[in-house]
């Protein structure tokens, strides 16, 4: 990540108000952050301010004004000390920062964007994840909920300098969920979320409070075909399995802990059920136009997947090998970052991001294409049969085999002019 003064973080953020100073910024702080810190279910953030807040901590190239693009791989752990930078003058969350700022923004001349927002959706999701999927995640949420919403993203919702306001703001954590009612689970092609117990602990808090999950998932190549790859093999039987039990934590007090609530209620049988069922229904909900899900592209006839097509898909993959057959093992998946790295060409790939499909080491593999293919034909094209849609995508015949063909019709036609001349 790029040396970035956390000065110029703050104030760049507000350049457009026409440079405020620091004084102006602590000014607008004031008593609710030192002595009165704001409650951290209500600390909520824009999309806008996420967006800026990352561009300028990674420097965007160098340039701090620049508030347009960041790091593709830059991760919540590599943020970490950005943000306790930004904030450590007063000892705050970068939420309680964004709101001050908001109180800057308000007294100015001009109308501002908002920067500060009560939260309306409550971001889950593994912190090795690029943030670049994660902003992709929160940007779906922009296509349903349109603008008048705010996120709550734990990195920046929560104080980081691990004094008594961040174990504060950690035990407040079930409040949070309760209080803003709506959880969007980040699920990536390895499924890391579903590996970590805190993850788990938020799923368990947001199944208790009767808050609405929404799973939205992210691939390598950040496109629809790959959520439909990840919808797919959920539907093809990968998480039929899962068990929160095998959810790990760095430190194993925090697992004992959460699994022990998680057991008293709903269960660690019942909560694993929970989360192949809801796994299962946003894989279908990927191939729905219903609130425009990312990954909608991939069908455009109808409001919903045609059940044939689905049973069609499926049984491809189950011709295939089954969804097992899709991915890529763990040693395979070393050696390919590991030859890509010495060659000097990662191809996309990263140490927080490495290969989990065979497709994305091998994008000629016939499966692949083929999926690919049959979800192209369905998304312009309209067909009545599965068979319709494989004829649709059939390579046509080489010229030899066409000459093959009218050779052997020839000698049919031949053969049944000879047989009538006998008779």
């Amino acid at each position: 990540m790029a040396d970035t003064d956390p000065v110029d973080v703050v104030v760049g953020l507000l350049h457009t108000l026409g440079d405020p100073t620091l004084a102006d910024v602590g000014a607008a702080m004031g008593i609710e952050v030192v002595s009165h810190p704001l409650p951290v279910h209500t600390r909520g953030i824009t999309f806008s301010f996420l967006v800026d807040f990352l561009a300028r901590c990674t420097g965007s190239d160098g340039d701090p004004n620049a508030s347009t693009k960041f790091d593709p791989w830059l991760n919540t752990y590599s943020l970490v000390d950005a943000v306790k930078q930004a904030t450590a003058r007063w000892n705050c969350s970068v939420a309680e920062l964004a709101a001050a700022l908001d109180k800057v923004n308000r007294n100015s001349e001009e109308n501002r964007r908002s920067l500060f927002h009560k939260p309306t959706h409550f971001m889950s999701y593994a912190w090795s994840y690029p943030l670049i999927d994660v902003v992709e995640a929160a940007r779906t949420v922009t296509k349903s909920e349109g603008d008048d919403w705010g996120l709550w993203l734990d990195i920046l919702a929560i104080n980081q300098h691990q004094g008594d306001r961040t174990q504060v703001d950690l035990a407040a954590i079930n409040t949070c969920i309760s209080e803003i009612g709506k959880m969007v689970l980040v699920i990536d092609a390895r499924a890391l979320a579903l590996t970590r117990v805190w993850c788990i602990y938020e799923i368990m808090v947001a199944v208790r409070a009767g808050a609405e999950i929404d799973v939205v998932f992210i691939g390598k190549h950040r496109s629809a075909f790959d959520s439909a790859i990840i919808g797919l093999t959920i539907l093809a039987g990968r998480f039929d399995n899962v068990d929160v039990r095998e959810a790990a934590a760095t430190e194993p007090l925090d697992k004992t802990l959460i699994l022990t609530q998680v057991a008293s209620d709903p269960g660690l049988d019942e909560l694993s059920k929970i989360l192949r069922t809801t796994l299962r229904a946003h894989a279908e909900r990927e191939f729905a136009r219903e609130r425009f899900p990312f990954g909608s592209v991939w069908w455009c006839g109808s409001k919903h997947f045609a059940a044939w097509v689905m049973a069609g898909l499926l049984g491809t993959i189950e011709e295939a090998g089954g969804w097992e057959s899709m991915l890529v093992t763990d040693d395979a998946e070393r050696e390919a970052f590991e030859k890509a790295t010495a060659a000097g060409d990662t191809a996309g790939m990263h140490e927080n991001w490495r290969p989990k499909y065979i497709g994305e080491l091998d994008p000629d593999m016939p499966l692949y294409k083929k999926l690919h293919a049959i979800l192209q034909a369905i998304t312009f094209g309209r067909f009545e049969t599965y068979a319709d849609v494989l004829a649709a995508i059939a390579p046509p015949p080489a010229v030899a085999d066409v000459a093959e063909v009218a050779c052997a019709a020839e000698i049919s036609t031949s053969s049944h002019a000879a047989d009538a001349d006998v008779d």
